[in-house]
């Protein structure tokens, strides 16, 4: 008799993996099969056991990626064919998820499906932002829209004006359509000194927060270089939000480490690190790394931001780690960047002039470390920059100029703060 196989459509949450819920992590490592979209925590896919069969269906904007029927009918033959399949999505399954619509492709085909509700960015990227939706004195009243129009179809101009009538209002995905938002909004009678808030990477350690207004959002998202996964918050609540009121993980205490097979939850440090004074920094600016070889450990978004900057300066890249972002993936294939699927090993500092150790687990980024300064390399560590010997910096480029912040203490939130306001001084300046 053949094994009667089911699927849930399971919520993977906001972003940081320990905020999926205990019953979609316990039916996570319970699945026969993971079918999983792009914005899932690599930690959540990457601590798997090797017998979980993991199928990546992720739409990433502005490359292929498979059709929505293709992925029903995917899940349909694996239900079929006697399998525990989780769909893992991002967020919840139901807040522009297309978990409606696979769960009706299962209906109508016969298959037991059950949702898992997961927390949606909505609540959960504003809430770690610091960012209240219904704020007493302020928002009695919010909305939650998409950027992305339905195809074929334009939003009419009475639902503009009623959006815009609300106290706040929510974007998802509208990043690439800051333009088309900033207008309709302003045309439907929003004014143009509206606050507006961008939230990108919420709950995640790499998450950055940008303040601007609704008449210089375009401006903002490509002043910034603003990409996806990014919500947009219009309204007052937004004004009222200060640098400092987000409350973001612990990159070196978040409870999932990178190990390959033998990735497992990690407790919190028993005792408290004992305070470090930060060091005295000596500035300096990378003129040449064109065809050099760096090492990146780490295959996750915070390697993936440090990829993208040394590809673009030219540098030879070598990622190693046991998983990888799609972007990373897709880079690899294309021969853009050397990808060892694997752990880090000493012998992957052979010929490297830089090392960025960027996994999840603090312990092994200080081995990385230590091992580059035995070989007298220099090493970012993503984790904690006081234990490496280099920083990135938050920088921007204007009339020939690189502006380059960095904080003493090596707090990346500050330093972006610092280097958002010397870009509007820098402006207005210019305006002037």
């Amino acid at each position: 008799m053949t094994k009667q196989g089911k699927v849930w459509l399971v919520g993977a949450g906001p972003g940081d993996p320990e905020l999926i819920t205990r019953k979609g992590h316990r039916l996570l490592h319970a699945a026969d099969v993971v079918v999983h979209d792009r914005l899932v925590s690599d930690a959540l896919i990457a601590e798997l056991r090797p017998s979980i069969e993991i199928i990546d269906v992720g739409k990433t904007p502005g490359s292929s990626y498979p059709a929505q029927q293709d992925i029903n009918e995917l899940l349909v033959r694996l239900s079929r064919s006697g399998k525990q399949v989780v769909r893992l999505k991002g967020g919840d399954p139901y807040i522009f998820g297309r978990g409606t619509e696979e769960r009706q492709a299962l209906r109508e085909a016969g298959c037991e499906v059950e949702v898992v509700p997961g927390i949606s960015a909505l609540t959960g990227a504003t809430a770690a932002a610091g960012v209240s939706l219904t704020r007493r004195g302020l928002s009695s009243t919010f909305a939650v829209m998409t950027g992305r129009p339905m195809t074929g179809r334009s939003m009419p101009k009475e639902q503009w004006r009623a959006l815009a009538a609300l106290d706040t209002v929510v974007v998802f995905m509208g990043v690439g359509a800051a333009l088309q938002l900033q207008t309709e909004f302003v045309a439907a009678g929003r004014a143009p000194d509206t606050p507006v808030l961008l939230i990108n990477d919420g709950t995640l350690p790499t998450q950055s927060i940008h303040k601007t207004v609704l008449g210089r959002l375009d401006a903002t998202v490509r002043e910034q270089s603003i990409g996806s996964p990014a919500i947009i918050v219009i309204g007052d609540v937004a004004r009222a939000w200060n640098p400092g009121d987000e409350d973001l993980p612990s990159p070196a205490s978040s409870g999932f480490v990178e190990r390959d097979s033998e990735l497992q939850s990690s407790a919190f440090p028993s005792e408290a690190p004992e305070p470090r004074e930060p060091p005295k920094l000596y500035p300096m600016t990378l003129t040449n790394l064109a065809g050099r070889r760096v090492l990146v450990a780490g295959g996750g978004r915070v390697g993936q931001r440090k990829i993208r900057r040394l590809l673009d300066v030219g540098a030879r890249v070598v990622l190693c780690s046991p998983t990888a972002t799609r972007e990373l993936q897709d880079r690899s294939r294309s021969g853009k960047l050397h990808w060892i699927s694997g752990r880090y090993q000493t012998d992957y500092l052979e010929g490297c002039c830089l090392v960025f150790a960027a996994t999840d687990d603090h312990r092994i980024n200080l081995d990385i470390a230590r091992d580059a300064a035995d070989l007298g390399l220099l090493c970012n560590v993503a984790t904690d920059t006081l234990s490496g010997d280099f920083r990135v910096p938050a920088v921007f480029e204007t009339d020939g100029l690189l502006v380059s912040v960095s904080s003493v203490e090596g707090d990346p939130r500050r330093a972006r703060h610092l280097r958002d306001h010397i870009r509007e001084i820098l402006g207005s300046l210019a305006v002037g």
